[in-house]
């Protein structure tokens, strides 16, 4: 997040938004409907329990549903996000507790 905000232009209004975001999450049991529309079209099968939330300028933010937490995996451009994903396809994250 550091990297986007120092980057400036689109990276650094990412940045803003994801930090946002996870104001918004920390406590929550559940998306908002605002973030519910966010979501993008497909989950990502390669992750269970995986989602990836749209950003401005085609940034995503790549999170899981563990133990009634949202835990914050990811975050990069569109590209960075794929590849992370590739990179880490079936790992199985332990409990949150």
């Amino acid at each position: 997040m550091k990297k986007m905000h120092r980057a400036g232009g689109m990276a650094e209004l990412a940045a803003r938004q994801a930090f946002e975001l996870i104001r918004d999450l920390a406590g929550k049991d559940s998306l908002s409907p605002r973030l519910q529309v966010m979501l993008t079209k497909h989950g990502d099968a390669w992750i269970k329990n995986c989602y990836k939330l749209n950003l401005r300028g085609a940034y995503r933010l790549v999170y899981i549903w563990l133990d009634g937490w949202f835990v914050i995996l990811f975050l990069g451009s569109h590209d960075e996000t794929d590849g992370w994903i590739r990179n880490n396809s079936g790992i199985i994250p332990n409990s949150c507790v």
